[in-house]
């Protein structure tokens, strides 16, 4: 009995211990920084990945003085937006999330891994992962949340760990062995699959952090010498001609405008080039078929696949699940030239 009331004393005091110590100030004094840093280089969004709902709260936070409404969560919870009338956290569902977050209304999108399972982001380069994950396979696949086919040319990732700590000592160790990020698709997914062992091994004092990374060394050398890699059954044969897509953003423009219907529901954006102002539901949208525009200039909408308006338009324009198309289904009519 006597050894119970110890133990139960010793974890009140561990837990006694936690609440007395300060928040993560460090790291948030750090992300206001790189966020006013990525902002003022040209970013319009950013993505901050964290691992707890908790952590989430506190950054919203600190992050509402000076981002407000451009504040945007999801989690376990869903969608959430600060709402200023009602001065509180109200729900949003998903789509919408996705929606401001694109059209730059919401200028960081903060989450947890729930995020990591079906938002696509790639309309957004700049990603911080306020705190690690201890499977790596969870790491890339945040990043995987804005790396994506049709997304940015580069995109920049910024990971938060303090030094002296577990995570540092591993993460940079498998660093300095391995590029795990290239491998992170092939051979090596089995491997990549077992540090959160070896993570909390070293955290529970089982095994010292540089065990852990020499084991995860090993067992990447053993994968590399094998004859029959993972990489190998996935492997696609080289092309003699470089692949294109079946339609460019620029096909897509051409094909829209070559419909009457669409057409003209198009006007010339009065202060932007390459831009136009869509006539949809009553409301006028800036729209625009051109990457580099929609990055560069706030307010539009990069009219694309899985965009809610393009699916709207050719709905209005009575061309039904016509989303999918392919180069040619929507000629009828002469095309009208972009400027």
């Amino acid at each position: 009995m006597d050894d119970l009331q110890a133990e139960i004393n010793e974890l009140k005091g561990f837990v006694n211990d936690l609440s007395d110590r300060p928040p993560d100030e460090p790291k948030m004094k750090l992300l206001h920084r790189l966020l006013r840093e990525s902002f003022a280089g040209g970013h319009r969004t950013a993505v901050v990945f964290t691992q707890y709902t908790d952590t989430l709260d506190y950054i919203r936070e600190q992050l509402l003085p000076t981002y407000g409404e451009g504040v945007l969560c999801y989690s376990g919870r869903g969608g959430e937006r600060w709402d200023t009338e009602r001065n509180s956290w109200n729900p949003l569902p998903k789509e919408r999330v996705k929606e401001l977050f694109r059209q730059g209304e919401g200028k960081i999108l903060l989450g947890t891994d729930s995020m990591s399972e079906g938002l696509n982001l790639q309309t957004c380069a700049r990603l911080f992962n306020f705190d690690l994950p201890w499977n790596f396979m969870r790491l890339e696949q945040r990043i995987g949340r804005i790396d994506r086919i049709g997304g940015c040319a580069k995109v920049y990732v910024t990971n938060f760990f303090y030094e002296g700590t577990v995570e540092e000592d591993i993460y940079t160790r498998i660093a300095d062995r391995h590029d795990w990020f290239k491998h992170v698709v092939g051979n090596a997914q089995p491997v990549l699959a077992a540090t959160e062992a070896l993570f909390e091994q070293a955290a529970m004092g089982q095994r010292t952090a540089s065990d852990s990374a020499d084991e995860f060394s090993r067992m990447m050398e053993l994968l590399e010498k094998a004859p029959l890699k993972m990489e190998n059954l996935d492997s696609v044969p080289r092309q003699k001609e470089e692949l294109s897509p079946m339609m460019d953003l620029k096909g897509l423009q051409e094909n829209l405008f070559s419909v009457r219907a669409v057409r003209e529901r198009f006007k010339e954006h009065p202060k932007f080039d390459d831009a136009w102002l869509l006539d949809l539901g009553g409301e006028r949208h800036g729209v625009t078929f051109e990457q580099s525009v929609y990055q560069d200039k706030p307010g539009l909408s990069l009219l694309s696949w899985g965009n809610a308006l393009l699916d709207a338009l050719l709905e209005a324009a009575g061309l039904g699940e016509a989303a999918g198309l392919g180069e040619g289904e929507l000629s009828g009519e002469e095309a009208l030239p972009g400027r």
